[in-house]
Formats: structure tokens, C-alpha cells, sequence
């Protein structure tokens, strides 16, 4: 498809869903737009419909075609658009970890982050298309659990593989990172922390998460805005997470999920209300 000759409008929609504003539906639909490297709190699905998405996990860049599932796991960095000179349309559903908790065995962790079947990625696609349209609270959470189990069942039944054992140098620097979001974190400063010169702590730490430092830094600070955002002002949340002002949140907010600080602020707010 040859973008620059075809009449293109790019669409990008987070909404927080009425009956459990913590649940969030995403779509879009872009051929130049690509989201800064950013983290959900939750799981994340996603369904590919057309075109060919560009899927950057861990660091590994995935082509995912139409008709492709992909998983993200509480945490996990990523980063999408489309693959350079196609356009994609693709929708995701994020749950809060704890959706999970009646649904798959405790830690459950999706074990891959594509899954490549046009058929399941089809039904999955209808089952949003449902869900998206139930009015009725009992009826919407029920669609919503099917909707889980179909997920979790494609790994549940088959043996998956033992996950990754993280080093503990790493595990003790993101926990630093976490504790100190509001505070410069200079690369110096970091590698001090377990005992590394910049240039080793700097191998280590993208061997094991994929990005750098300063990347990951900034995913879990617009993160962390992100989830204030559902009980703090926006000029609130830029302070609280070291953000310069509040147009420099509302840069990186929009960049990583499509959206604005006041926008979701006021959305989250109103449909918690009617929950």
C-alpha cells in the first residue's frame, strides 16, 4: 500500500469502559503515527484486523499481520505503529491484573507476545465487537470473563515454557527506580547503586529489559501519571511524577496512549461514578 498516494485518516481512541473504568479499550488506526515505548499496569490483547503492525517487545521489533493476536503482560515495556510503508487498523482490551484472578492460576503470565491465527484472532474480534455493544452491567461482565478464558485457554492447556529469571541486580535497580520516579535518576547515579561502571550497568540493564535506562525511566514515569491520573488534576500528576509541567505530561501521555491527560482524567472520573 502506498501511503503517500492514498487518502488516509489516522484514528487513535482510548476509552475507559462504563461498567469497570479500569478496563480499557484502545483503537486505531494509523500508517505514520507510531506510540513512544510505554507500559500498562494490566494485560493488554490486542487484534490486528489489517495491514501490518509494527510490534517492538522487550527490544525484538515483530511484523504482525492481519489477523494476529499479541499479549502484554503487567508491566511489560512496548511500543507500536505500522510497519514501515503499510498502514494497520488494530484494537486492544486492557484488564486490571486482578480480572485475572478468577480466571487463570495465580502468576499466570501470557508466555508469548504474537500469537499468528487468523481464525482466533476473527472469533476474539467478534467477542470485542459484542462486549463493546452490552449495555447491561451483569451480562457485560460475564461477556468480559468469556472473553479472558478464551485468552488465557490458548496457553493454559499446553505446556509453556519456565519464565525468564531476571538478574537480581536488576530486579534491586527497577524497585529503585520505582521508589525515585520524581528524581533526575542519572545514569551515574544508577550504575552506583549495584556497584557497575556506566558502561556494564548499561549492558546489563538493556540485556535484561530490552530498552535503556532513560527509556524505561520515562515509560514508568508516564505510567505511573497515567494511573494518578484517575484520582489527581493533571497539573497535580505532572508534579507528582516529575514531569517539568503539565504540557510536557500531556506530550508523553498523548505519545504513549493516544490520549491526554484531561481527556482520560475527566472520563475516568465521570464513568467511576456510574459504576
Amino acid at each position: 500500500m502506498n501511503i503517500s498516494r492514498t487518502i488516509f485518516k489516522e484514528i487513535s481512541q482510548l476509552r475507559c469502559q462504563r461498567h469497570w473504568p479500569e478496563v480499557e479499550r484502545f483503537d486505531a488506526r494509523i500508517a505514520r503515527t507510531s506510540f513512544a515505548t510505554h507500559a500498562h499496569e494490566g494485560f493488554v490483547i490486542g487484534i490486528v484486523l489489517t495491514g501490518v503492525q509494527s510490534f517492538i517487545h522487550k527490544g525484538i521489533d515483530h511484523a504482525v499481520p492481519a489477523g494476529s493476536i499479541t499479549f502484554l503482560n503487567p508491566g511489560e515495556l512496548s511500543s507500536a505503529g505500522a510497519l514501515q510503508g503499510h498502514s494497520v487498523q488494530y484494537q486492544t482490551l486492557h484488564v486490571p491484573a486482578q480480572a485475572m484472578e478468577s480466571i487463570a492460576p495465580a502468576g499466570f503470565r501470557f508466555p508469548t507476545p504474537v500469537l499468528y491465527n487468523h481464525s482466533i484472532a476473527r472469533r476474539l474480534s467478534e467477542q470485542l465487537a459484542i462486549l463493546d455493544a452490552t449495555r447491561e452491567k451483569a451480562v457485560w461482565h460475564a461477556r468480559l470473563t468469556e472473553f479472558l478464558h478464551q485468552c488465557t485457554g490458548l496457553f493454559i492447556s499446553r505446556e509453556t515454557p519456565e519464565p525468564e529469571i531476571e538478574d537480581a541486580r536488576i530486579t534491586a535497580i527497577r524497585s529503585y527506580i520505582e521508589d525515585n520516579l520524581v528524581s533526575s535518576l542519572e545514569l551515574e547515579a544508577l550504575s552506583q547503586q549495584i556497584e557497575l561502571s556506566k558502561f556494564h550497568f548499561l549492558r546489563l540493564f538493556r540485556a535484561h529489559v530490552g530498552v535503556t535506562p532513560h527509556v524505561y525511566i520515562q515509560a514508568r514515569r508516564t505510567a505511573r501519571a497515567k494511573m494518578l491520573l484517575r484520582q489527581h488534576s493533571p497539573a497535580q500528576v505532572a508534579a507528582l511524577c516529575g514531569f517539568v509541567d503539565q504540557s510536557h505530561l500531556t506530550r508523553w501521555i498523548r505519545s504513549c496512549y493516544g490520549t491526554t491527560p484531561s481527556v482520560y482524567h475527566k472520563q475516568f472520573r465521570s464513568l467511576s461514578k456510574l459504576a
